[in-house]
Parts: structure tokens; C-alpha cells; sequence
């Protein structure tokens, strides 16, 4: 009696330790392990080194040094051109109809040991080296990891080289278009070897055009999560924080666009997604991070040892510091959390960048007034990278213009308008940097 079964061909993930089984995936019926078939289990570097050698050794002759391939396993494994290795699962039925362990699994069984048999002999361009027949998950199914090379290559390179393109086509394959290409040629054909050899089991291979193939529970969760890491990727987080600023009475900053951290709204957080974080970046976000923190420790330190007007800007700057230390790496942890596993709730990450950035805008909140005079401290001399709240109509003097006026004050060196001399005493009083100019040379002039 004929029946009529489909047969899958696909692309595997090339997983040789789960082919092995150096692991028990959750799928696998360990009890059942002992009934798969090992056909080949070759060391695929010494197999490169089998295959391609002697080529390797033609190619360096009278390179210079810069030029010779050292070692071709590594060259193809760093490229992006071709793969080390590829890998095609076969199955016949599905886990309703050829299940392991019935009478219709065992002659699936049967019908895939004839086929892989003649597999090299018909594709002797695809060096297999590893080649498993798994009885131990729903369905028999065969896992075939091969080397495709071409020999004899008259392009550039050398003349035997890995070449999937170039393999498939010295077997009659010259591909078409983006969905007829030499590889979807070639497993189509072999998957008309295995109807072939069904048909002489009693089984009629059932095509319904486009299935779902062959993935195993490992295989399957392993796409499933590269599709949502991907898809987290995409996003990108776009922090727009905009302040709008009450009178100098008030002294209260009020951020639009990011809720306070005692009114953080869940809801939210839909406005803010995922960027695309670099390793570079983060390690850059870390060392700022550290900075910051111990800058701050610094400045705290430093403010007992000044009086109230000074100690106020120090211990500002401290503040802001901190929180800025401490904002970076909780919203860098959020963005992390995002990315690395659909199981995990990101909105507890979320909640943490949120409240981390709205510590920054509270310490941009308590930003020192320089309404009755000032000088700002520090040591970052260029770039404008340091705040302050200024009003309309005040002065600020640059480094020259600085040194303008001490001149002038002094004077030590010519000014527009005449110069005039002096010493100046600069004293932190209060909240204000005065400057007192002693006349004590006019003084002395008059006293003659």
C-alpha cells in the first residue's frame, strides 16, 4: 500500500556539538540517543588542511610576505565571502505521520540510510566531514555539513578554493533569479533523489508547495530570538529633554517631555525605544561614568575647606556630578535589558533610566545663580562645556578679555583709552568674587 508523505530539504544552523550530541537539547529523548547514526565525524580544520594545503603552498610561491595566506582555514573563517562549512537537513513526513519509534518512522529510517549513502559520490564537490542520522528527537531526520570547494580555478586566488557558487555549478547548477539560485536548484534535485528512492519504499512524496521545514526545538528557539534581538535593534531611543525655566525667585526648573521621578507614568515609557548601542560605546559611557564619580568626590572634599559662597558652587557641581555618574550607566543598563531577552521585563529598566535622567534635570535644578557676581571654577578652559544661569544684559569676560582688563587695572601694558596702575585683591565674599584696587602707588605719589 502507497502513502503519500511530504519531504522537507533545508538549510541548517550548522550546530556540529548538538549533531554530536555534546549536549542534550530539550527536544531529545536521551533514552534514544544510542539509535542515531554517525556516518562522518571528521575534524573540519584538518579536513581544510586535506583539501586545500597543497593549493595554499602554489599560491604563496613569490608572494611577498604580506601577501602569502598563513593559514586558509582562519582567512575563510575571519571573511565575509564564503562560509567555513554548510549544513542541509532532510526529512520525510512530519511528527504526525513518520514518528520516531512506529513502523513509519523505521522505514523513513530505511529510505534516508539508502539516500545519504551516494551522497558524496553524487555531489563530489561538496566535501561532507560530518553526516548524522537523529532517531532521538520527534522525526528521523538527516543533518549533512559539508565543504564546498572548486579546483582548478583559473580566477584570481588560489586554484582549489572554498566556493559554494563554483561547486554547485561544476555539478550543473547555474542559478537564476534571487529565488532560483544554484543552491535552491541543487536541493531541489536532491530532494527528487529521496522521492525517488521513497517511491521504491511505497511512499509517494506529497508536495504541497511552501512548508514550514525541519527545526528542531534548538534550532527553532535560536531563530526565534535572533528575530526578536533583531527587531530590538531596529528601534532607536530618542531622549528629548527640553527645560523651561522659571523666574530666578522661583528657582525651580520644570522638564517638558520626561515625567519627575515621583510621577513616573509607566505608560511612558512606549515613547521612549531601544538604540543601537556600540561595545565602543559603552565602554566610552563607563570611563565618563567613573570620572564623573570620583571628580565629585573631589569637589565635596574640597568644599569644607572653602567658605559658604565658594563651598555653594563646589557642592553644586559634586551634586551634578553624581547624578550624572549615576544616570549613565542605569540608562545604559535599560538599553541592555532591552535587547537581551524577550523572558525579561523591560519595564523595570526603563523605570530606572527614567528616574535616572530625571535626577540630572533635579540637579540642573539647584545650578548656582551668578546674579551678584562670581567666577566659575573648574579646569575646562575651552568649549563652553560648563552651565550657568545668566540673564539678559551680563557680562562675561573670556580669558583675553580677562587679561584685557587686569592689564588695564594694573598697568602693566598699554589699553584703548590710557592705562592706569594699581594692585588688585580679589576676595570670595559671600556669594561674589570681589576685586579691590588698592591705590597705594597714588597714594605714595602724593605723600612726596
Amino acid at each position: 500500500m502507497t502513502m503519500k508523505r511530504t519531504i522537507s530539504g533545508m538549510i541548517g544552523a550548522g550546530s556540529l556539538a548538538h549533531n554530536r550530541r555534546d549536549f542534550v537539547a530539550e527536544n531529545v529523548d536521551p533514552d534514544r540517543v544510542q539509535l542515531n547514526i554517525c556516518y562522518k565525524n571528521e575534524n573540519l580544520k584538518e579536513v581544510y588542511k586535506e583539501l586545500f594545503d597543497d593549493a595554499v603552498e602554489r599560491y604563496n610561491v613569490g608572494k611577498r610576505k604580506d601577501r602569502q595566506i598563513a593559514n586558509y582555514y582562519e582567512k575563510i573563517r575571519q571573511g565575509k565571502q564564503e562560509k567555513l562549512f554548510h549544513e542541509v537537513i532532510f526529512q520525510i513526513g512530519n511528527r504526525e505521520d513518520m514518528a520516531v519509534g512506529t513502523e513509519a518512522g523505521n522505514l523513513a529510517v530505511n529510505v534516508l540510510d539508502e539516500y545519504v549513502k551516494d551522497f558524496q559520490k553524487r555531489n563530489p564537490t561538496l566535501r561532507v566531514f560530518s553526516c548524522y542520522l537523529h532517531q532521538d528527537e520527534a522525526t528521523p531526520h538527516l543533518h549533512i555539513d559539508f565543504i564546498p570547494y572548486v579546483t582548478g580555478w583559473k580566477g584570481k586566488g588560489m586554484d582549489t578554493r572554498v566556493s559554494l557558487k563554483q561547486a554547485l555549478k561544476s555539478l550543473g547548477f547555474q542559478g537564476g533569479n534571487k529565488h532560483d539560485t544554484e543552491l535552491n536548484q541543487w536541493i531541489n534535485h536532491e530532494k527528487e533523489v529521496l522521492a525517488e528512492i521513497a517511491k521504491q519504499h511505497g511512499i509517494e512524496w506529497e508536495q504541497k508547495g511552501t512548508h514550514e521545514e525541519h527545526l528542531d526545538v534548538y534550532n527553532f528557539k535560536k531563530k526565534e530570538r535572533k528575530k526578536e534581538v533583531q527587531e530590538l535593534e531596529q528601534k532607536k531611543i530618542v531622549l528629548n529633554i527640553t527645560a523651561k525655566y522659571n523666574s530666578r525667585e522661583q528657582g525651580e526648573l520644570k522638564p517638558a517631555g520626561i515625567p519627575s521621578v515621583k510621577g513616573f507614568n509607566s505608560r511612558d515609557i512606549g515613547k521612549l525605544t531601544s538604540p543601537f548601542v556600540t561595545e565602543e560605546d559603552v565602554k566610552v559611557n563607563n570611563d565618563y561614568a567613573t570620572s564623573l564619580g570620583a571628580i565629585a568626590t573631589v569637589m565635596g572634599s574640597i568644599s569644607q575647606m572653602t567658605n559658604e559662597g565658594a563651598s555653594a558652587w563646589l557642592t553644586w557641581s559634586a551634586n551634578l556630578m553624581t547624578a550624572i555618574g549615576t544616570a549613565i550607566p542605569a540608562i545604559e543598563e535599560s538599553i541592555g535589558n532591552a535587547v537581551a531577552s524577550a523572558t525579561q521585563t523591560p519595564v523595570v529598566g526603563w523605570l530606572l533610566a527614567g528616574a535616572a535622567v530625571a535626577s540630572v534635570i533635579a540637579a540642573f535644578a539647584t545650578m548656582p545663580q551668578f546674579a551678584n557676581g562670581g567666577v566659575v571654577d573648574g579646569s575646562s578652559f575651552f568649549g563652553d562645556k560648563i552651565l550657568a544661569r545668566v540673564n539678559s544684559g551680563e557680562m562675561i569676560l573670556n580669558k583675553s578679555q580677562q587679561s584685557n582688563l587686569f592689564n588695564l587695572l594694573d598697568g602693566g601694558s598699554p589699553v584703548k583709552g590710557g592705562a592706569m596702575s594699581g594692585e588688585v585683591e580679589f576676595k570670595i565674599s559671600d556669594k561674589a568674587l570681589v576685586g579691590v584696587l588698592k591705590q597705594h602707588s597714588n597714594r605714595t605719589n602724593r605723600l612726596r
